[in-house]
């Protein structure tokens, strides 16, 4: 776990709230369905079975953030369902740092909350310049011509 930046008894102190988390997840997900062929559990089964494994799926996926396909492939399966196990498990994630109380004492969604929680740092937009699909309406073209002529490499 130390190349996840976790220790193994921090890893052992997650799984408590992660299986909680993982409990609601699957209760809410497997929700009684009429037209349901098979019992809740049926079909195949995936490659990240223990729960150790899934709390190691995801935060190698937050930690690293590799292509799903390297995901899928460190973990013993395709892309597609590694893409599946992402998405169902980040829900689960951010319910175990929710119940964890690890989560960010701010909310970063918005930028008054942020600018209002950071009032003494400034901040400087880094941008770049790069090209626009020209209209070919030759009135709509002219009004965003920045006058330059020739593109740079």
């Amino acid at each position: 776990m130390r190349s996840l930046g976790i220790r193994n008894e921090e890893f052992a102190q997650l799984l408590p709230s992660f299986d909680a988390a993982w409990g609601e997840h699957r209760a809410t997900y497997h929700r009684a369905v009429e037209s349901r062929k098979r019992a809740v559990g049926g079909g195949h089964q995936g490659q990240v079975h223990r729960l150790e494994d899934k709390l190691l799926f995801i935060l190698v996926s937050f930690k690293v953030y590799p292509l799903q396909e390297v995901q899928g492939m460190l973990f013993g399966m395709g892309q597609s369902q590694a893409g599946e196990w992402i998405h169902r498990l980040t829900d689960v994630r951010q319910a175990t740092l929710q119940r964890d109380l690890l989560l960010p004492a701010r909310d970063a969604a918005t930028r008054e909350s942020v600018l209002a929680a950071c009032e003494s740092h400034s901040f400087v937009i880094d941008g770049t310049e790069r090209p626009t699909q020209r209209s070919s309406d030759d009135a709509v073209q002219r009004a965003h011509d920045s006058g330059k002529k020739n593109a740079h490499a």
